[in-house]
């Protein structure tokens, strides 16, 4: 098989895991807010459950249906009502050219599903089953985002699709940093969601919105979310660009990024009036691109700092970290000692620019993820 047919299947397998990724976190922001008085459950005894409801999520939007395509997933549900008997199970999932419909399925289509597998359950298991199941074909990634979008206007009453966007960002942010906790972590309920709402402290901007909204409206709502200063002064937290970025990235562009990031967030002076200098992360960047943006920045006598006396010298993170001289207009750090900004003080606020992957943040921060096509996009954002 040619390599660039392996390449296509390798992408194409990724992005059809990543929508199923995202199909079920969406049918689990659907039950916290259809269901606002349960906690709801996560990755923990299956994708869902809350009370006395089990349910696993599938979206297989390239498979055509056929009962073997459930039966490894039917078996698990088996399995584990076996052991929890109290529970009711279901299997929502989307197949392609699968019309949407609830079914209760009796034994013969049990064992049509479970094929040569069906010997290994005694009758009465299956009995048991089939009474507390449930195979719920639904709809695909796409109607089910929109449902949820509008389920969110209806509930927040919100007007505008792009608040309804900006919502399901904050969601979709706190869902993802709960899926990594210990199991008994996992869950979360729909006054969660409102404090989520209030403090707005991770957020993350998916590619998929840009098919929702158009491009200049997805970099709308973001700019004005984010980096667009609602009073006189700017408030003086430390600020964090995380930048994903080709290796040979044009240092015009960056040098431009650089000058954007700075003015919009540094302010030099005394007491009330400063901001300082923010941090910025070219990660991903070849070192020889980023010596020649800093000599360009040198040339034109625009003052960083990034740690170091000399050429070949290690990094002095004391010196990052320290209060900074007035000229000092921005910080670069790198990758490798991010986690070091645990040992500063006060509020750190971090975006995150990202093309392929989101990194995992070491330190306590407000987070916002912003997808982006390419780094020009960041020249839009800051504008």
């Amino acid at each position: 098989m040619a390599t660039d047919v392996l390449d296509k299947q390798d992408k194409d397998g990724g992005y059809y895991a990543m929508k199923g990724f995202l199909y079920q976190f969406d049918a689990t922001l659907m039950k916290i807010l259809k269901h606002p008085n349960q906690k709801i459950r996560f990755e923990v005894e299956q994708d869902i459950d809350y009370e006395k409801f089990v349910i696993q999520v599938k979206h297989k939007e390239a498979v055509k249906y056929s009962p073997s395509k459930i039966r490894g997933a039917i078996k698990q549900l088996i399995d584990l009502s076996t052991l929890k008997k109290d529970k009711k199970y279901k299997l929502y999932c989307y197949f392609k050219e699968c019309e949407e419909a609830v079914i209760r399925i009796d034994i013969e289509t049990l064992d049509e599903i479970l094929g040569p597998d069906s010997l290994s359950y005694d009758q009465s298991i299956k009995e048991s089953f089939v009474e507390r199941f449930l195979l719920e074909f639904s709809c695909d990634y796409e109607k089910q985002f929109i449902e949820l979008l509008d389920l969110i206007k209806h509930i927040y009453k919100l007007d505008k699709d792009e608040l309804a966007i900006y919502y399901h960002a904050m969601f979709k942010g706190e869902l993802s940093s709960r899926s990594i906790l210990k199991r008994a972590e996992r869950t979360l309920d729909k006054n969660q969601l409102d404090i989520i709402i209030k403090n707005n402290n991770r957020v993350v901007f998916e590619q998929g919105y840009q098919e929702y909204l158009s491009y200049e409206k997805y970099l709308n709502i973001i700019r004005k979310e984010n980096f667009t200063h609602t009073k006189s002064h700017v408030i003086p937290h430390e600020r964090v660009f995380i930048i994903e970025c080709n290796a040979d990235e044009i240092v015009e562009d960056l040098f431009e990024i650089v000058h954007s990031i700075s003015k919009k967030f540094f302010r030099s002076g005394k007491h009330g009036s400063a901001s300082p200098a923010p941090f910025i992360c070219f990660r991903g960047m070849e070192t020889k691109i980023l010596n020649k943006l800093k000599m360009n920045l040198i040339d034109h006598e625009f003052h960083f700092n990034d740690g170091t006396f000399f050429a070949g010298d290690r990094i002095r993170l004391d010196q990052l970290f320290k209060k900074q001289s007035e000229s000092i207009k921005i910080r670069f750090i790198e990758q490798n000692v991010l986690s070091e900004l645990i040992e500063l003080k006060g509020t750190i606020e971090t975006y995150q620019l990202y093309k392929k992957k989101v990194i995992p943040l070491k330190y306590e921060t407000k987070e916002v993820s912003i997808y982006m096509n390419c780094i020009s996009d960041i020249k839009q954002l800051l504008s």
